[in-house]
């Protein structure tokens, strides 16, 4: 790397002292340390990672007799090869590691268009050598799509996989895909994690352990990388590659045949399995803007298909990409929710910048008083009513879960946002954005971007079992920072996000029956909320472009009386007891990734 380009990129050696002398404050030197990892790309975790965790080939005798015993010949995979003048040098490495496969069910298909003969001659002796192994030529300065659908027309497997551009697969590869997929009929797209390579020093880095299947992050960003295994009859169905899309083929590929599956039939396998030539990456990187445009073209025929009124616009990065949802005409009606007790200062706050900053043209708030005594709170709730917004009581001791539920029966709107009463709007989009997503049919829960006053985050999702019973991922982070692989800036699934700003239809709400009043009064009510919505067969988005200042104080969690902990820890173990298979794997946080933290890190305990 060149380090002067990459501090001239960043805004030149002021700005990164700057941040350096913010993280300083903020996080401490270990923040800083992470920061610079970060600015320079560079990861001894991941090496660590490789070392302690990753053991090829360990399970390989087991898998091999499971699948002897239950599938024989099991499932076969069709391997395409691309290879052409750019990166024939890498191309015959590639295929060593398909010779070198433990699953021996495969065939591949070398499309080879315009290189050299010495290439073409080993490929032939490679096809005499190995019956699986077979060439095909391509016509030159045809279209790539063109070339893989030939392919696709001799392909015999059950599973269609690309292998594009000298990227290698681990040995064990194959088989750990068989081993997921025999007894599991319903499956139809199958993907595992991958990194980067140097073809040159085998050195590993940049490692992309993704999620189990989140279609708001496929619409963000291809997450999905090159790792997949589609079943061929699909390929077949959609119509194989598109022409036009040569620069995001397969992420086309992808949205087209996701679109027509049932989250149960795609499987995510956390196995680094595939690793990608940084070549490939680098010749990426130098037509960022036709990449963009072809893959803003995908992501908006994906949304037409599937009926959805929507604009696509690039983020911050490349490969990045925001979806703003057009609302219905009308627009829905929403009822912001608001619990509080005394706090007239906190309370003020809050309603005035919904009042004054909030663009969204048909809202009412209602306001849960619990026993309030302050006097400075008569003027600050008849301005409310003033106003149209509903004032209601609640006369018993503190339950939030009731609180909320108490409002919900008094609402005739289509969306409820429950919010806190020490949060602070942002910016005047921020109810049209979580409305425009809880209005999609296949959102439950959304959540927003919380900050606390220093600007940095206190809210970007919630991780379950991690750091304990449930955690906020990223909590101290700058406003600006990305996230691994870039995930505090994109919109995404996650199994919960918190209520301190959370948005769903009330039909939805009403279905899964409200918060838990009963078993969770205090706290993990939004958490279990989530899971609810969750297991009735929605997805939950946390998006980061809803924003908010949420003043709760850094050290709350930590400044609770004996009494209070009690009451948590009982609820804890009754979350705990409803949520084990959560508590076990957050289907969105990777099992590579440390469990113990806030901070997202790689795993290494």
């Amino acid at each position: 790397m060149n380090f002067i380009k990459e501090i001239q990129r960043r805004g030149g050696l002021r700005e990164v002292v700057r941040r350096a002398i913010s993280t300083l404050s903020s996080q401490g030197p270990g923040g800083v340390y992470r920061g610079a990892l970060r600015l320079f790309h560079v990861d001894p975790g991941y090496q660590r990672w490789i070392r302690r965790f990753e053991q090829p080939g360990k399970d390989a005798r087991r898998m091999l007799d499971i699948l002897d015993y239950a599938s024989q010949p099991g499932p076969k995979f069709t391997i395409i090869h691309a290879i052409d003048r750019s990166n024939a040098r890498d191309a015959l490495l590639a295929v060593a590691t398909v010779l070198d496969q433990v699953w021996p069910n495969w065939e591949l298909i070398c499309v080879c268009s315009d290189i050299e003969d010495f290439y073409l001659e080993e490929l032939d002796r490679l096809a005499t050598s190995d019956l699986r192994v077979q060439r095909v030529s391509a016509p030159f300065a045809r279209p790539w799509s063109e070339s893989m659908n030939l392919a696709l027309q001799q392909a015999s497997g059950d599973w269609i996989m690309v292998l594009p551009g000298g990227d290698l697969l681990e040995p064990t590869a194959l088989l750990e895909l068989a081993f997921a997929i025999v007894g599991r009929s319903e499956l139809r797209m199958i993907y595992a994690d991958e990194d980067e390579i140097n073809a040159i020093t085998l050195r590993r880095e940049n490692p992309n352990f993704k999620p189990d299947w989140s279609p708001d992050l496929l619409r963000s960003c291809n997450y999905l990388g090159d790792c997949v295994a589609l079943k061929r009859e699909d390929v077949l169905l959609v119509g194989g590659w598109q022409p036009g899309f040569e620069k995001v083929e397969s992420y086309d590929l992808y949205l087209r045949i996701s679109e027509k599956l049932g989250h149960h039939e795609i499987h995510h396998v956390p196995n680094v399995l595939y690793h990608r030539n940084v070549r490939r990456s680098a010749l990426h990187g130098r037509d960022v803007a036709e990449r963009t445009t072809d893959a803003m073209r995908a992501l908006s025929g994906h949304l037409a298909r599937t009926g959805r009124s929507a604009i696509v616009t690039p983020e911050m990065g490349l490969g990045l990409f925001r979806i703003r949802y057009n609302l219905p005409v009308p627009p829905p009606r929403v009822s912001i929710i608001i619990p509080n007790r005394n706090m007239p200062d906190v309370l003020d706050r809050c309603l005035e910048s919904i009042h004054d900053k909030t663009d969204y043209p048909s809202y009412h708030v209602v306001v849960v008083d619990n026993g309030s005594d302050h006097p400075g709170l008569s003027e600050i709730y008849g301005k409310l009513v003033e106003r149209g917004g509903t004032l209601l009581q609640y006369d018993q001791p503190f339950n939030f879960s009731a609180m909320n539920n108490l409002a919900v029966k008094s609402c005739a709107s289509d969306v409820l946002v429950f919010l806190n009463n020490d949060t602070e709007v942002i910016g005047p989009d921020w109810l049209e954005i979580l409305v425009s997503y809880a209005m999609q049919d296949h959102v439950g829960c959304v959540g927003a971007k919380l900050y606390y006053d220093d600007d940095t985050v206190q809210h970007a999702g919630v991780f379950v079992g991690v750091g304990g019973v449930a955690c906020h991922p990223y909590r101290g982070a700058s406003r600006t920072e990305r996230g691994f692989r870039d995930r505090l800036q994109v919109t995404q699934n996650l199994s919960a996000v918190t209520a301190a700003c959370l948005a769903v239809r009330k039909s939805v709400f009403e279905q899964v029956g409200g918060f838990d009043e009963r078993h969770l009064k205090i706290s993990l009510n939004d958490v279990d909320l989530c899971l609810r919505v969750r297991e009735a067969g929605y997805d939950n988005v946390w998006t980061p472009h809803a924003e908010l200042y949420h003043h709760e104080s850094r050290s709350r969690g930590y400044m609770v009386s004996a009494a209070k902990r009690a009451e948590f820890d009982i609820e804890a173990d009754f979350f705990a007891a409803r949520w084990p298979s959560y508590l076990a794997r957050d289907p969105y946080h990777s099992p590579n990734l440390d469990r113990q933290s806030e901070f997202v890190s790689i795993r290494s305990i």
